[in-house]
């Protein structure tokens, strides 16, 4: 039986093991039988494509309902989420330690945790290391969310994955116990790849929060990392900085090295000293960058430097720990953070850390994207009153020289924000038009292959809501500034359309369109314009519009 099943494992398209039950039949059953399950196969893999695996996901997001009962219920149900990564990680026969293995970078924060996490994956690419980097949220299509060697999934590879843990994971659970959601399954997803693919370093970044983020899973990271705190998701979070400190320094662990940004605000670095000096853990306050690379001195916004940093302090603690294979670092004394030009013995490599910095790219921040001669889009995902203010001094800086060029805006926001609160921060910027959208790529046209990865269960069947957000962006613009031409239109193509015309029908001739208020918006933009960035390229020149 031993030597039949070995070579029926070589043979047949589905695993069979050394205790599989053999049967006796007739040969003319056995064709029958046979036959019948080679084309079950062949209709399975029919099946598990890149475009099912997509709508299978869709189908585990949250809908309107389902977020408003995790907002009642969240204070009951926070203690049970990491128990129920754990035990959907054991039907993927994944550990806790096997998790702890891939030697995690753990991130989390208000702003900057993407562009952070960017710059540390492409700094230990180029000191030789084998990256794994889960991100969100998507732009394009979901498998921009991991990544290996800065890559993301191919659509084959996602697809092969995604099948390979939907079949351990959905339908599987026992009566009454929760199957994982949208999030939960990439995170384990994200784990079961970076294992698959033996990745040197894994780095993480939190979906919202962290102290029971679906991420937090992992008992001994390496190296935790805190981007600029402020108030953001609210209704998940909290109402202070304080207490969205405490979520996020929820990924603090026993004896693993922390680092901050530097000019965290005061109540939020309090809160993070005071668990770190609870769990004996180090707080190492990332220091400035005073020099960088020759190809980014006089390119990155003030925010982007303070990433930079950050990242490169984490990359530091986190070599020493690889080079010196020490399982705890001497907490509080014996490691000093410096610049990659000051210290002799740092294990940072300088020309390794400058090309990392120089090559990595995280769209959606800080984007430049040339439209049409004289047309340039200005794109930034900014979302807090914060970052869209920050995206609003780029952008004014940019704008030095432009003698001529009319200013125009592209808007939309998500979530519970309050529009005021983030279109005070552009209206000092004079735009002469502003277009209101929901984050739909074409309402025109008939879905496409991509449509499926920018579906949103929250938006759908919501469309009156979805409308009246818009409005009400639209109605805080105009008491703002009355004399600027405000529209609503019914995807970003109209609403852009729009834009860079001069109202007769005509190309405008010197036009800046800042596009900002939520990466999805940006999203819906790529997806039309630079769609090569779900395969890890730059946006470069945005392709026409036919």
């Amino acid at each position: 039986q031993r030597v039949f099943s070995g070579w029926l494992s070589c043979h047949l398209p589905w695993p069979v093991s050394n205790n599989t039950k053999l049967y006796y039949c007739s040969a003319k059953e056995f064709a029958f039988r046979f036959k019948e399950k080679m084309s079950n196969s062949r209709q399975d893999q029919l099946q598990q494509d890149y475009p099912s695996a997509v709508r299978a996901l869709n189908k585990l997001q949250s809908n309107a309902a389902n977020l408003d009962q995790v907002l009642r219920e969240k204070d009951a149900r926070c203690g049970d989420k990491i128990p129920e990564m754990i035990r959907w990680a054991a039907k993927l026969d994944v550990t806790p330690a096997d998790y702890n293995s891939l030697r995690v970078i753990h991130v989390t924060g208000t702003k900057g945790k993407g562009g952070t996490s960017a710059y540390a994956e492409s700094i230990l690419r180029c000191h030789g290391y084998r990256t794994g980097f889960f991100s969100s949220p998507h732009l394009v299509e979901v498998r921009e969310r991991i990544r290996i060697n800065g890559r993301p999934l191919s659509r084959e590879q996602f697809a092969k994955q995604f099948w390979r843990v939907h079949g351990r994971l959905i339908g599987t659970c026992s009566a009454g116990e929760p199957e994982p959601a949208y999030f939960p399954f990439l995170t384990l997803m994200a784990v079961w790849t970076f294992l698959a693919e033996k990745v040197d370093v894994a780095i993480v970044e939190v979906g919202i929060g962290g102290r029971y983020d679906s991420t937090n899973f992992v008992s001994s990271p390496w190296v935790c990392a805190f981007s600029p705190l402020g108030l953001d998701h609210t209704a998940l979070l909290g109402n202070s900085i304080a207490e969205i400190a405490w979520q996020k320094a929820g990924i603090m662990k026993p004896g693993c090295p922390s680092v901050t940004v530097y000019g965290q605000p005061e109540e939020g670095l309090a809160v993070l000293q005071s668990q770190s000096a609870d769990l004996g853990c180090p707080l190492l306050i990332a220091p400035e960058l005073n020099e960088l690379p020759e190809s980014l001195a006089g390119r990155l916004a003030p925010s982007q430097k303070a990433n930079a940093a950050l990242a490169v302090a984490v990359c530091r603690v986190w070599l020493r720990r690889a080079r010196t294979d020490e399982a705890l670092l001497e907490a509080g004394r014996g490691l000093v953070v410096k610049n990659p030009t000051e210290d002799s013995n740092d294990p940072l490599d300088l020309e390794a850390c400058n090309r990392g910095l120089s090559l990595a790219s995280w769209p959606g921040r800080y984007d430049v994207m040339p439209y049409r001669p004289g047309v340039t889009l200005y794109i930034d995902g900014a979302h807090t009153a914060e970052s869209v203010s920050q995206a609003a001094s780029w952008f004014a800086n940019l704008q030095q020289g432009r003698i001529g060029a009319k200013k125009k805006l592209l808007f939309n926001r998500t979530g519970d924000r309050r529009p005021k609160d983030l279109l005070a921060q552009l209206v000092k910027l004079g735009f002469v038009q502003a277009a209101f959208c929901p984050n739909v790529v074409d309402s025109r046209s008939s879905s496409s292959s991509r449509s499926a990865d920018l579906f949103s269960a929250l938006a759908s069947g919501d469309s009156s809501g979805i409308r009246l957000k818009v409005e009400e962006n639209k109605t805080a613009y105009e008491q703002l500034d009355s004399q600027c031409d405000c529209r609503i239109f019914d995807s970003v193509a109209e609403a852009l359309e729009w834009l860079v015309t001069d109202g007769n029908g005509s190309d405008e001739m010197q036009c800046d369109v800042l596009v900002t208020g939520s990466l999805h918006l940006v999203g819906c933009l790529y997806a039309m314009l630079a769609p090569q960035v779900a395969d890890g390229e730059t946006t470069g020149e945005a392709r026409a519009i036919s």
